[in-house]
């Protein structure tokens, strides 16, 4: 049988590390278990410590939504079942197969093991846990309705699955195509047309002038290709850490809403979020004022993040909220109006809801409108680009006749 490398902790939150023989790694976890050890750390003894650094360090593969959803409802089950916070988690560790997910699992099972909340133990892993997430975790351990929440939580990662996949589908075509057509023309200019100009420079011909100026597109690129390379990457960088600063990232939100055929999609899309976040944080309890502010940075959107703060300060000083988010200007009048209706009847929840509906059908139907749009335009935009190059690349031999006579 093979031998476990453990690394473990007593209920003091002692570290403890050993070795055990087993059949596999579920005997090892209940041998442990017994001896009221919990396990933080187990591997087969002698595996690759490059393996293990490599999943520790940069390359630690990422949670992904699915995991996430698949976790909260699994959990929410074995809660509403009558088990423990820490059993429901043993349980999920051993099960969970995202060896990152299975990781967090036992630090959160640990840490809560020695007096810290659920809430707390998810804090400590933010690239895991969404402020959405944690906020509605938080609100379930203080109402009393942790299952509740928690499937809450499964329905908006659910959500967020579909909004990106939306976002996939808008934007995956035309980049894949823009990508290969600049593959393309990139090695036309490298490779082909620098043989043609050899050719036409021998027969000392007078060039049209798209033909010499296609010529000239080729011998930049062939000659200063790095600085196009080096342009790319800065504008990545420049682009990246612009996108950290709350200027940045404001400015590049605002010419990402103002972006031809894109834009009004992209609005659209985190008012879907909005709405989203806004609905499940309400009916799970949490105040008003912070499920503003949370459902702001979780839209993806600066200019609707600051909207949010705008808005939490009128309601703080006695304005409706459908009133003081139609004095922002960044939501449309039906949304403020619907809002606005949720409060008077009481239900603002249910009415938040409808609104999520409501952009996401605006979402389904923009992705498609955009689809419908931007093939005839990228058809004609590849048509004119390679007929271009192409006419100014056999332009010329129509005179050649002429020339060698």
């Amino acid at each position: 049988m093979p031998t476990f490398t453990f690394n473990a902790r007593d209920i003091n939150g002692q570290a403890i590390t050993g070795t055990l023989t087993g059949s596999d790694e579920r005997m090892i976890r209940e041998q442990l278990r017994s001896k009221n050890l919990y396990v933080t750390r187990l591997q087969t003894e002698g595996a690759s410590q490059t393996a293990a650094g490599a999943r520790a360090g940069l390359f630690t593969a990422r949670v992904k939504l699915y995991d996430l959803v698949i976790f909260s409802r699994q959990f929410a089950t074995l809660i509403s079942a009558g088990l423990t916070i820490t059993e429901s988690l043993d349980a999920l560790g051993e099960q969970t197969r995202n060896e990152t997910l299975r990781q967090v699992i036992l630090e959160m099972n640990t840490d809560i093991r020695g007096g810290a909340t659920l809430t707390d133990s998810m804090k400590k892993h933010p690239r895991v846990f969404n402020e959405l997430y944690i906020s509605l975790v938080e609100a379930g351990e203080m109402g009393g309705l942790l299952e509740k929440t928690l499937d809450t939580a499964a329905v908006a990662l659910d959500t967020e699955m579909e909004i990106r996949e939306k976002v996939k589908s808008a934007f995956v075509y035309p980049i894949a195509v823009i990508v290969t057509a600049t593959g393309v023309v990139t090695f036309l200019l490298a490779y082909v047309v620098p043989v043609f100009a050899a050719v036409y420079k021998q027969f000392r011909a007078e060039l049209p002038g798209i033909t010499k100026l296609l010529i000239i597109f080729s011998e930049i690129l062939t000659r200063f290709w790095w600085v196009g390379i080096l342009a790319v990457i800065l504008a990545t960088i420049v682009t990246i850490r612009a996108y950290k600063t709350y200027k940045g990232r404001r400015f590049l939100d605002g010419i990402k809403t103002r972006l031809p055929l894109f834009g009004h999609l992209i609005e659209k899309i985190g008012h879907a979020r909005l709405a989203h976040t806004l609905s499940a944080l309400t009916e799970a309890g949490v105040p008003l004022i912070r499920a503003l502010g949370t459902a702001g940075r979780v839209s993806g959107n600066a200019l609707v993040m600051d909207a949010m703060g705008d808005v939490s300060v009128k309601i703080q000083q006695g304005v409706n909220m459908g009133l003081a988010m139609s004095e922002t200007r960044r939501f449309p009048l039906l949304m403020t109006r619907m809002i606005a209706a949720g409060e008077e009847s009481g239900n603002l929840g249910e009415m938040l809801e409808q609104v999520a509906r409501f952009f996401d059908r605006e979402v389904d139907y923009g992705v498609k409108r955009l689809m419908t749009l931007i093939e005839p335009v990228l058809t004609v935009f590849l048509g004119l680009l390679v007929g271009f190059i192409l006419l100014a690349l056999y332009l010329p031999i129509f005179n050649l006749g002429n020339v060698i006579k």
